[in-house]
């Protein structure tokens, strides 16, 4: 059986974001696991950070804390974190120094490429990671197939 003590949560802070912290408060009640936020900023911006760097920081770190706010409001233990640099790569990064059991991640992607209708990010998150992703993608962007009963993510 897979040990779920630490879940990581990757958020960018949008709907499907949303979804996925749905997801991850929920696995964590069921594993009373805690849930470690992160926000990756893709800034390219190097110390000194620019003004509008700044804020973009400053706005994440004010968001970071409502999501922790939320979760010890539901009593589940969280912690956030936010880090420069390429989303997937401190993903994995973080989830390998944090020991997580499992990866919530959103997808967003409608690429018809080879991220396979994944967000590109999602799409190496879940070929690198040794633990379980959990990929959430919203509802409204799933569309039946017109044969067979198969959904597809509409774009």
């Amino acid at each position: 059986m897979i040990d779920i003590n630490r879940i990581l949560l990757a958020t960018d802070f949008s709907g499907d974001s949303a979804l996925a912290l749905e997801l991850a408060k929920e696995t964590a009640r069921r594993f009373d696991a805690e849930v470690i936020v992160l926000h990756v900023d893709e800034g390219p911006e190097a110390a000194p950070f620019s003004p509008a760097a700044t804020l973009r920081r400053d706005g994440a770190r004010l968001k970071l804390q409502h999501v922790r706010e939320e979760l010890a409001e539901e009593h589940i233990r969280a912690s956030t974190l936010l880090r420069p640099g390429d989303p997937a790569r401190e993903i994995l990064r973080i989830a390998t120094s944090r020991t997580v059991g499992m990866i919530v991640i959103a997808t967003h992607g409608c690429r018809r490429s080879s991220n396979l209708l994944l967000g590109s990010v999602a799409d190496r998150v879940l070929r690198h990671a040794p633990q379980p992703v959990l990929t959430v993608r919203h509802p409204d962007r799933q569309v039946p197939a017109p044969a067979g009963g198969a959904v597809f993510p509409a774009c």
